[in-house]
Protein backbone atom coordinates (compact mmCIF):
# COMPACT_ATOMS: atom_id res chain seq x y z
CA UNK A 1 0.00 0.00 0.00
CA UNK A 2 2.42 2.59 1.13
CA UNK A 3 4.73 1.40 -2.13
CA UNK A 4 1.88 2.20 -4.32
CA UNK A 5 1.60 5.44 -2.73
CA UNK A 6 4.91 6.46 -3.13
CA UNK A 7 4.65 5.22 -6.92
CA UNK A 8 1.60 7.59 -7.71
CA UNK A 9 3.25 10.71 -5.18
CA UNK A 10 6.71 10.91 -6.66
CA UNK A 11 5.92 12.98 -9.39
CA UNK A 12 3.85 15.64 -7.83
CA UNK A 13 6.13 15.87 -4.78
CA UNK A 14 9.45 16.42 -7.33
CA UNK A 15 7.07 19.35 -9.31
CA UNK A 16 6.45 20.93 -6.10
CA UNK A 17 9.76 20.70 -5.44
CA UNK A 18 11.01 21.93 -8.76
CA UNK A 19 8.22 24.98 -8.50
CA UNK A 20 9.48 26.12 -5.28
CA UNK A 21 13.26 26.34 -6.66
CA UNK A 22 11.65 28.30 -9.87
CA UNK A 23 9.86 30.83 -7.72
CA UNK A 24 12.48 31.55 -5.11
CA UNK A 25 15.36 32.14 -8.14
CA UNK A 26 13.09 34.50 -9.28
CA UNK A 27 12.32 36.37 -6.09
CA UNK A 28 15.66 37.01 -5.61
CA UNK A 29 16.13 38.32 -8.69
CA UNK A 30 13.00 40.73 -8.26
CA UNK A 31 14.29 42.10 -4.93
CA UNK A 32 17.59 41.99 -6.36
CA UNK A 33 16.64 44.62 -9.37
CA UNK A 34 14.69 46.39 -6.37
CA UNK A 35 11.55 45.44 -8.26
CA UNK A 36 7.91 46.26 -7.27
CA UNK A 37 4.96 43.91 -7.33
CA UNK A 38 2.25 47.23 -7.03
CA UNK A 39 0.88 46.25 -10.30
CA UNK A 40 -0.89 43.32 -9.05
CA UNK A 41 -3.07 44.97 -6.01
CA UNK A 42 -5.56 45.64 -7.90
CA UNK A 43 -5.96 42.24 -9.46
CA UNK A 44 -6.15 40.84 -5.95
CA UNK A 45 -9.15 42.86 -4.99
CA UNK A 46 -11.34 41.77 -7.59
CA UNK A 47 -11.87 38.46 -6.41
CA UNK A 48 -12.96 38.98 -3.27
CA UNK A 49 -15.51 41.80 -4.82
CA UNK A 50 -16.86 38.98 -7.06
CA UNK A 51 -17.09 36.60 -4.47
CA UNK A 52 -19.17 39.08 -2.50
CA UNK A 53 -21.61 40.09 -5.39
CA UNK A 54 -22.18 35.80 -5.49
CA UNK A 55 -22.55 35.92 -1.79
CA UNK A 56 -25.15 38.95 -2.74
CA UNK A 57 -27.27 36.95 -5.01
CA UNK A 58 -25.70 38.09 -8.45
CA UNK A 59 -24.89 34.96 -10.61
CA UNK A 60 -21.36 34.55 -11.94
CA UNK A 61 -20.62 35.15 -15.09
CA UNK A 62 -23.87 37.66 -15.72
CA UNK A 63 -23.37 41.89 -15.76
CA UNK A 64 -23.61 42.42 -11.95
CA UNK A 65 -21.07 40.37 -11.13
CA UNK A 66 -18.46 41.50 -13.53
CA UNK A 67 -18.99 45.22 -12.87
CA UNK A 68 -18.68 44.53 -9.33
CA UNK A 69 -15.24 43.23 -10.03
CA UNK A 70 -14.26 45.42 -12.56
CA UNK A 71 -15.68 48.66 -10.27
CA UNK A 72 -13.21 47.34 -7.76
CA UNK A 73 -10.42 46.87 -9.65
CA UNK A 74 -10.72 50.58 -10.38
CA UNK A 75 -11.03 51.40 -7.29
CA UNK A 76 -7.86 49.48 -6.17
CA UNK A 77 -5.88 51.08 -8.98
CA UNK A 78 -6.99 54.55 -8.26
CA UNK A 79 -6.49 53.82 -4.14
CA UNK A 80 -2.77 52.42 -4.60
CA UNK A 81 -1.01 54.86 -7.23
Amino acid sequence: MLADLLTLLWAPFLMCLVLTGIHAYLGVHVLAREGRLRGHRPCADRGPRATAAFLLGHEMGHWESYASGLSATILGALVWR
